[in-house]
This record gives structure tokens, C-alpha cells and sequence, in this order.
């Protein structure tokens, strides 16, 4: 007769597995022994009794037993109970094992089959602690010994191990199968996955709330086979779509993740080199009101228990999480360290264009939830057809348009639960930028901010100005201002050359994108009236003094108005008009004020603004004084309105030629009556 092969190989690692296989050899091997000799006379009892004096002699503490049809080919287990009765160590419920006399007298089973099996266990420091089932482990030598396996196949429909720690409960759920082989053990899970849940996970500095997923095998994955639990190629772990909160021990919000997926691979002779590769749709941070989107990262753990170790991000989008958005989505990527106490990183963000906007690098706490950054804008090209403002940062949409030059800065960022504070300062490079009512270009300077969000500096800050075009060039300014919290710009002080003084802006406060009115002050200052007439190149006009006066400026629904501008010479002076085209056609009174302004001598000069600086203006002119050579200086008063645009009066070189046109609207007036006030009106 030919020998049966012994599938039953003597394997090392039997101390862990075997609590479960020696109940399995006391529950079939030796019971099973019992009751060939207690068959036909109260075998059932009598068999109860021997298993509970085998398992008091392994000092183990049976709560309840129950054994069900015990026959010469298998015998069932209705429930078995280990530990406290009511919350015990080990719980075995509908449990069949299958024998033949031959697996009886070889020292072993065939099959053992349960529908549920409830394990609780304990792991602190650095040990598994069993319980009830302690002894079990106690009692079977040293490390290397080895021991039987007592069947050839143990299936179990509903396993669940019950795992607490000091960081809190993990409750694990499957359906196993356990063959034996030459080797070992190989384990089969249902689904390939084991089911996991946890209530309340104290991560070092942090508490995870609630969460579970499955851990399974990855596609493609050997069985698990034991020694080595896990194969080379790893595990997946799964996890719910639903948030995971990470709270502070004051029980405030440090974190929110919504982990799509964990790919784990456990390496070394103990599986402590653990590599974690990591897919978030979302990690939110509450504090910075900021966070991630769609996040691929990977994280390796020299020694995973020590939960320290080294992460990077290949991809994410950085979001603005605040009510009202305050910059774009930005793509994010880089790496850092973590530990269960701190989150260090480095990372660097790029617009959809891939082209580099800042670095980012800093440490979060994760104990208090207190964090801070340091932000380094890369040296940002501004061009109509790249990178503009308004694609950074929604509120510049519409309120500010090609913009070229250069930009660069560096910011700080400091958050715990509930606060944020920032700072830092912006620094331009030749930056220059449209708006509805100018032009501003070769902007040059660095502003310091006291805040980011929202943008607040402290007062005096100071930029160069080549050129601002509003209709008319100022060149060669300089600008003082302040931000406030609400996004509006305080004009202190702001001065540029012009005509041989100067114009200054007195007052203001502007709000970009803001509707309604809102009000400025320009003042000009001992302009020189010979280069402010040379400025609208009228033909054959010049003339000397000085004129000082205030523009008042109002901003509304993006139009910019002159309300009532004055200009005034502050001392008489000369203004002279000579024009070959004009001496030609004149007639009458026309003539007559032709030769006035040959060489008038002005006691009182004044030009008058008022209008739509993007659209038309009423221009007045007034004039007192006489010409010495005519009628023997007899006194003028003129007075000259017209209505053209802004833009025409001060630069169209074609000005010159409507002069005589706009003296030909208006009558002459001469009152010779040497009892009356001598004068000539032009009205």
C-alpha cells in the first residue's frame, strides 16, 4: 500500500499562528481522539469536558462551549467562547471539522470550516498581546522551535480581529482560507481585500476621526503565504470617499483629506520599510483657508512604526478655499519630511502654462495646527500675450490689462486654527499696465506689505513712475501710497514734472474695480504757461508766467471726469499770438483781436477744464490786459469757451490750425465811451 504524502510541513513563525491552530488541534485532534472512545455513551458531554480540562491544563479560560453532532467523520462546534463571557478574547460560532481515521491516527484533520470567528488582541509596545489566549503563546518554546499544522485546509466565511494600540481600535473583517503546503501556509482572502474600520486613530499630535476602506491585494499580487505575511509586489489600501478630519486635542479642525487611493509596498525581513504611494481628490488646510486638488504623492517609511519619514507630491492643483476667491488654481509639486509631530515642505507652483510661479517652504504642527511658509515669487514675466495679472488673481479682471515687465517678491505666512498673518514686499521691474483711464509704464520700486490676506501695507510706500498717458504724458513720477484692508489704494503724495513745475497729486483713494464715485485731487504747481502751451503745439502762440491751480478728478463707472478745473497765472506776464493765416482772413472785430494778441500784456490769465477726460471737455480761456502798441494799450477782457477732447488739445498737432476758428465764433465788443470803464470783450 502506498504512504499518503504528509502535507503537513513543520514550519517557523508557529508562535504567532499558533493560539488559533492549537485550539483547532484541541477541538479536532485531541477531541475528536476523545470521542472515538466516548462515542456511544454520552460522547457529546463527555467530550465537552475533556476539551475544557485541556484547555484549563494551557491555562486558558473557557466562558462557554457547546459542541453539536459529533460523528466518526467530523464533529460540530455550535459556539465556543474564550476570556469574558461578555466581551471575550476569542468567539467561534458554527464550526465543522472534517476527519477520517487515517487523518486521526497521522495526528491531524482534514477540513475545518467556521462561519464566524471573533479574535480580540492588544499591540503595545512592541508585542502582541492575546488575552485569554496569551498562555498559548507562552507555552510553545523558544523562537525557533517548530510545530505541526494540524490540517490541510481551514476556511472561515466571517473573520474579524479586533486590533487596539494606544493609538486606538482597528477592527479587521474577511473571509480566510488557510492550505497548507510544503513551504508553509497560503492565505487567501475573500476578494483578495480585508475589510477595516477604526472609530478614533491618535496619529501622535493628531486625532483621525472615523474612517475605513479595504486593504487588498493589488492585481497581479502572488497569495500571501506565511512566514512573510506580505508578498514583495505589496498591497493596495482603498479608501471611503469620505472625508478623514484630523483634530487637534482641543478637538479644532487641523486637516481634511478625501483619500481616493494607497498603494503600500512593505519591505525588509520585517516588513517595516514601508513605501506608500498616495492619491487625494482633496486635502483641505481650514486655518490658510487654502488646499489641494487631485494630489499624486508618495511617502517612504524607513521604520513605519516610528511614523517618520520622507513624501513627495508629483501633482496638484493648489485652490483657493476662501468665500470669495482670491487667486487662481495653481499646479503644485515638490517633497518634504513628516513626522507624527510636524509636516516639513517644499514645493513649487506653475500656472496652466507650466511656467514657474513661486516656491513654497515651511513646516506645519501638527499638534497645535500652528504652520508657516515662505513664498518666493520667481521673477514673474508680464506680456499682452503670456502671463497677465488678472489670470493670477480674479479681482484684477477688468481693472487691470497688458501689463508687461517684471515682478518678483518673497512673503511670509504664519496660520494656527482660526488665525492667518502674512506679510512681505513685491518689487517691480520696468512693470507697466493699462487701466480704463490710463496708461502706466516703467514702474520701478518695492512695496512692503503687513498683510496678504487681505493686502495692507503701512504707510509711505514709494514706486518711480517713467510714464503715466491719460490723455496727456507725465513722466518721471513718483508715487507715495498705502493699501487698506478693503483693496483701496491711498494716494499720500504723488509727483511728476511738468511744464517747469509740477503736478502732484494731493488726495485720493482709489478702489480699483470698485463702482460708484470716487473723488481725486490733482494740483499744478508754477507751471511755466510757455512749456504748457508748447504742449498743444499751436501754431505761433507763446508767452511767459507762472500758473498754479487744482484739476478735481472724479472716478465714475470707470469714466474719469474733470469737475471744474482752474488754472491761474499768479502774476501778470506775455502771451503772444501771430499767425500769417489769421492776419489773412481776419475781418472786423477778429481782426482787431488778432492785433490784441500780437502782444498782449495779461494782468489775469485763467483756463478752465470741465468734462470727460475719455471724451469731450469744455475748455475756457480768460483773458485781461491790453497790447501797448494798440489804441494806445486800451484794455481787453476776453473770454474763449470751446468743447473738444482731451486727447486733441493736448497732443494733436492739428490744434494749431482750428485757433483761428475758435476766434471766429465769438464778437468783438468796443465801448469808446471814455465815461464808462475801457475795455474790448471777446465773449
Amino acid at each position: 500500500m502506498t504512504e499518503k504524502p504528509d502535507l503537513r510541513p513543520r514550519v517557523r513563525g508557529w508562535r504567532l499562528v499558533r493560539p488559533f491552530f492549537a485550539l483547532v488541534a484541541g477541538c479536532g485532534l485531541i477531541g475528536v481522539g476523545v470521542a472515538v472512545y466516548t462515542l456511544w455513551q454520552d460522547r457529546v458531554r463527555q467530550l465537552e469536558e475533556q476539551l475544557l480540562a485541556l484547555l484549563a491544563a494551557q491555562e486558558i479560560v473557557v466562558a462557554d462551549l457547546e459542541l453539536g453532532v459529533v460523528g466518526m467523520d467530523g464533529l460540530e462546534i455550535a459556539h465556543l467562547r474564550i476570556g469574558d463571557e461578555a466581551r471575550p478574547d476569542l468567539a467561534l460560532e458554527g464550526a465543522r471539522v472534517k476527519y477520517s481515521l487515517f487523518d486521526l491516527f497521522a495526528g491531524g484533520v482534514h477540513e475545518i470550516e467556521a462561519d464566524r470567528l471573533v479574535m480580540r488582541a492588544r499591540y503595545e509596545a512592541g508585542a502582541l498581546h492575546l488575552g485569554a489566549l496569551s498562555p498559548l503563546l507562552q507555552n510553545q518554546g523558544g523562537e525557533g522551535e517548530s510545530g505541526n499544522i494540524p490540517f490541510e485546509r481551514l476556511h472561515v466565511d466571517a473573520l474579524e480581529v479586533e486590533l487596539a494600540s494606544p493609538q486606538g481600535q482597528v477592527v479587521l473583517s474577511t473571509s480566510l482560507t488557510v492550505s497548507a503546503e510544503e513551504s508553509g501556509l497560503a492565505l487567501s482572502l475573500g476578494d483578495d481585500c480585508v475589510q477595516f474600520d477604526t472609530s478614533r486613530l491618535n496619529l501622535g499630535a493628531v486625532l483621525a476621526d472615523a474612517l475605513g476602506g479595504q486593504i487588498c491585494l493589488r492585481d497581479g499580487s502572488p497569495p500571501l503565504r506565511w512566514p512573510l505575511a506580505l508578498p514583495s509586489a505589496g498591497v493596495s489600501l482603498q479608501v471611503k470617499s469620505s472625508p478623514v478630519h484630523l483634530r487637534s486635542d482641543k478637538q479644532a479642525l487641523v486637516m481634511s483629506l478625501d483619500v481616493t487611493e494607497i498603494d503600500v509596498d512593505a519591505k525588509g525581513p520585517s516588513l517595516s520599510e514601508v513605501e506608500l504611494g498616495l492619491s487625494f481628490a482633496a486635502i483641505n488646510l481650514p486655518a490658510g483657508e487654502v488646499g489641494l486638488r487631485d494630489v499624486s504623492a508618495q511617502i517612504i517609511f524607513p521604520e513605519l512604526a516610528l511614523l517618520q519619514g520622507q513624501w513627495a507630491v508629483a501633482r496638484g492643483r493648489l485652490v483657493d478655499t476662501a468665500p470669495t476667491q482670491r487667486f487662481q488654481p495653481v499646479a503644485v509639486s515638490g517633497k518634504g519630511q513628516m513626522s507624527p509631530l510636524r509636516v516639513d515642505f517644499d514645493l513649487f507652483a506653475s500656472d496652466r502654462a507650466a511656467r514657474p510661479l513661486a516656491r513654497a517652504n515651511g513646516a506645519h504642527d501638527l499638534l497645535t495646527g500652528e504652520g508657516r511658509a515662505r513664498v518666493s515669487a520667481a521673477d514673474l514675466r508680464f506680456d499682452p500675450s503670456g502671463l497677465q495679472p488678472q489670470t493670477l488673481f480674479p479681482a484684477l479682471v477688468g481693472v487691470m490689462t497688458n501689463a508687461t515687465g517684471g515682478v518678483s517678491g518673497d512673503f511670509q505666512f504664519n496660520w494656527a486654527p482660526g488665525r492667518l498673518s502674512s506679510g512681505g514686499h513685491l518689487s517691480f521691474e520696468q512693470f507697466g499696465f493699462s487701466t480704463a483711464a490710463a496708461r502706466s509704464e516703467g514702474i520701478e520700486g518695492s512695496v512692503a506689505f503687513t498683510s496678504l490676506v487681505p493686502p495692507r501695507t503701512a504707510k509711505g510706500q514709494t514706486l518711480n513712475v517713467a510714464l503715466v498717458d491719460a490723455g496727456f504724458l507725465l513722466e518721471d513720477g513718483t508715487v507715495l501710497f498705502s493699501m487698506h484692508e478693503d483693496g483701496s489704494v491711498e494716494v499720500e503724495d504723488a509727483v511728476w514734472p511738468f511744464a517747469g513745475g509740477v503736478i502732484r497729486l494731493t488726495s485720493g483713494s482709489i478702489v480699483p474695480g470698485a463702482a460708484g464715485q470716487q473723488s481725486l485731487q490733482l494740483s499744478v504747481e508754477r507751471v511755466d504757461l510757455g512749456e504748457f502751451l508748447d504742449l498743444f503745439r499751436l501754431e505761433g502762440i507763446s508767452g511767459t508766467g507762472i500758473v498754479s491751480g487744482l484739476v478735481p478728478i472724479i472716478i465714475r463707472d470707470g469714466d474719469v471726469w474733470i469737475d471744474g478745473a482752474v488754472l491761474r497765472a499768479a502774476d501778470p506776464g506775455h502771451l503772444s499770438y501771430k499767425s500769417e493765416t489769421g492776419d489773412a482772413v481776419a475781418v472786423g472785430q477778429s481782426a482787431l483781436l488778432f492785433q490784441a494778441l500780437e502782444d498782449f500784456q495779461y494782468t489775469v490769465l485763467e483756463i478752465s477744464f470741465d468734462g470727460n477726460v475719455l471724451d469731450r471737455l469744455n475748455v475756457g480761456l480768460k483773458l485781461q490786459g491790453a497790447n501797448p502798441t494798440l489804441y494806445d494799450g486800451y484794455p481787453f477782457s476776453i473770454n474763449v469757451t470751446t468743447e473738444a477732447s482731451f486727447a486733441e488739445l493736448m497732443r494733436s498737432a492739428t490744434l494749431g490750425t482750428r485757433a483761428l476758428d475758435l476766434v471766429r465764433e465769438f464778437d468783438l465788443q468796443r465801448d469808446l465811451d471814455p465815461e464808462t470803464e475801457r475795455g474790448a470783450i471777446v465773449e
